[in-house]
């Protein structure tokens, strides 16, 4: 199959353009995943007694210990 230079052209834009929108994406969730957790920092910061939610989901930290060791 044979291209030409304007065919080839065209397909590298579409890719590049695909990557930029998938990096677009990927920056949003990202950013939306960063302002949750300093949401629910600041909560804890300024109420410690109390467990810090985000529209009824809390947050908890589960510590665990190695036994054995």
């Amino acid at each position: 199959m044979r291209y030409n230079v304007d065919d080839l052209s065209k397909r590298i834009g579409k890719k590049k353009n695909r990557k930029k929108r998938i990096g677009q994406i990927i920056y949003i969730v990202l950013v939306f995943f960063f302002i949750i957790n300093i949401a629910l920092v600041l909560q804890s910061t300024f109420n410690p007694k109390k467990v810090p939610n985000i529209l009824g989901y809390k947050a908890f930290t589960i510590i665990t210990r190695k036994y054995g060791a």
